[in-house]
């Protein structure tokens, strides 16, 4: 994953750099509307990622703003990801 020239210092939030053709990230965000639609009863449609920035703590933090419809009404969500380092487990918060 693309990110600044320098290294970001742990604990430091940077923006993710190529988060637009990002794989990883648009998984993220497809999850964490998934995750609501499932909490919420809700019928959210993924279609595409805004911004996202990361944080690396214990593991990786991810923030994302991310697009979606709801009744056919394009809206900006936000959304909060952590990845255990390894790429072993993500969770919506």
């Amino acid at each position: 994953m693309e990110r600044d020239e320098m290294p970001p210092l742990r604990g430091g939030i940077t923006q993710v750099r190529g988060f637009e053709n990002n794989l990883e990230i648009e998984g993220l965000a497809s999850f964490a509307v998934d995750q609501h639609n499932t909490k919420q009863n809700a019928l959210l449609e993924f279609k595409r990622v805004v911004n996202a920035k990361e944080q690396v703590v214990a593991c990786s933090m991810y923030y994302i703003t991310l697009e979606a419809t709801d009744g056919g009404k394009s809206k900006n969500l936000g959304a909060a990801m952590d990845q255990l380092q390894g790429g072993h487990g993500v969770q919506a918060h």
